[in-house]
C-alpha cells in the first residue's frame, strides 16, 4: 500500500473479505494515506490484519482440500491464478510440488 497506484484507489483490498480493514470500509486509497501520511501506525496494524485473515482463508481451503482429496487440484488452480499462467509459476514451487509428489495442472 506504499506504491503510489494506491492513491484514490477507492476499492477494497480484497472483495467479500471480512478482516476489520475491508469490513470497515477502508479504501486502498485510504490505506495508502494512513501508511504514508498518519505515524500512527494503524494503517500498518489494519493491513497486517488483513494479510493474516488472508492466510487463515488460505489455509483453511487447502487443508479443506487435503482431508477431501483434491489438493492437486486446488493448489493447481490458486498458483495458475496468482502467477496469470502454469507457465509463469517459478521453477523453485513447481520443484518443491514434484518433490512430494504433487503435479501442477492445468
Amino acid at each position: 500500500m506504499k506504491s503510489k497506484k494506491f492513491k484514490g484507489d477507492n476499492r477494497l483490498i480484497e472483495d467479500n473479505c471480512d478482516c476489520n480493514a475491508c469490513k470497515g470500509g477502508y479504501t486502498r486509497g485510504v490505506l495508502y494515506c494512513m501508511i504514508n501520511c498518519d505515524s500512527s501506525g494503524i494503517g500498518a496494524q489494519l493491513i497486517t490484519h488483513h494479510n493474516v485473515a488472508h492466510m487463515l482463508r488460505l489455509v483453511r481451503t487447502f487443508r479443506k482440500a487435503i482431508i477431501e482429496g483434491n489438493f492437486q487440484i486446488v493448489i493447481s488452480k490458486f498458483l495458475i491464478n496468482h502467477f496469470g499462467s502454469i507457465d509463469k509459476i517459478p521453477h523453485w514451487v513447481t520443484d518443491a510440488l514434484n518433490a512430494v509428489n504433487i503435479k501442477v495442472i492445468e
